[in-house]
């Protein structure tokens, strides 16, 4: 059941993120095309892109995180054994859990103040505590995914945070417990999360 929790999760972030890359991408031609063809442009054009770039990039993180494709410097993780690699995940991912529990903190105080003040965007003349929700859900996902890091390091169901695809040549047998859970790692596995 809680895998089906997860998984609903994992779709919809993977169906806002696709759908606001592909919004953005159609109004920044649009724009382009307004201007270069037309000579005319679309003003709230920009800005409306802006907004989907937060939203993308913030649920991206989010998924990022989850899947375990975020930048990492593995030079030292991998001289280390397994269970000094484990402990020093762990606090990598406490540390970073505490940072984005802050920020999720913070950025709910900003849309607040935001409310309060009844601030206007500048082009859509909409509220600017509407694009800025981003901030606070965003953060609070990221620390939501990392919980979950933290449970699979912890379990050892995963062991390194970070999966950067630098595997050395004895790592190649190891690539299953490289990746956190639902990771497709084999051709085989691959594609079958293409037919899901």
């Amino acid at each position: 059941m809680g895998n089906v929790k997860f998984g609903i999760i994992d779709r919809i972030e993977e169906i806002l993120i696709s759908l606001l890359l592909g919004l953005a991408t159609l109004l920044v031609f649009a724009q382009v095309v307004a201007r270069y063809v037309f000579n005319a442009g679309i003003t709230w054009a920009p800005e409306l892109v802006q907004h989907f770039f937060l939203w993308t990039v913030m649920i991206g993180a989010s998924y990022g995180f989850k899947h375990g494709v975020h930048l990492g410097v593995d030079v030292l993780m991998k001289k280390l054994p397994d269970a000094q690699r484990r402990i020093m995940a762990l606090v990598a991912v406490v540390i970073s859990l505490g940072f984005t529990g802050y920020m999720a903190y913070l950025s709910f105080f900003y849309v607040h103040d935001a409310y309060k003040m009844e601030l206007m965007t500048v082009d859509l003349e909409i509220p600017q505590w509407i694009p800025h929700l981003a901030l606070p859900i965003g953060f609070t996902l990221i620390s939501f995914r990392l919980v979950q890091v933290f449970y699979w390091v912890h379990t050892g169901q995963m062991i390194n945070v970070s999966t950067s695809g630098e595997l050395d040549s004895d790592e190649i047998d190891e690539i299953p417990d490289a990746y956190p859970p639902g990771h497709p790692t084999t051709e085989e596995e691959q594609l079958d999360k293409i037919k899901e």
